[in-house]
């Protein structure tokens, strides 16, 4: 084998492992976003069903930001994604007032 065709099947060889390390990390983060947005689906369903079973005023009473979120959106899937994604930026928000703090 030429010199040039071994380098060429050692870069490949590495690049192979490489992607194959990244996805199989990924797996693992597809696997974590999809619990994630299922916790966060079962919320926001909750809060819906709460309201079609209550009523909008006892809903609000209740689930507030999510009925507030409905009123102004009117599309599940946006409810369910906003509601993830202020639950992604308190936790941040939180984890980093509370290193300052301690």
């Amino acid at each position: 084998m030429e010199k040039t065709q071994r380098e060429a099947v050692r870069s490949n060889f590495d690049y192979a492992a490489f992607m194959f390390a990244i996805r199989t990390r990924l797996a693992d983060f597809r696997k974590a976003c999809k619990l994630v947005r299922a916790w966060t689906t079962f919320f926001a369903a909750r809060a819906m069903k709460y309201k079609d079973d209550y009523g909008e005023e006892a809903a609000t009473e209740k689930y507030g930001f999510i009925i507030d979120l409905w009123k102004e959106m009117q599309d599940f899937e946006l409810v369910r994604d906003q509601l993830l994604h202020v639950l992604v930026a308190g936790r941040d928000v939180l984890a980093s007032l509370l290193a300052w703090t301690l």
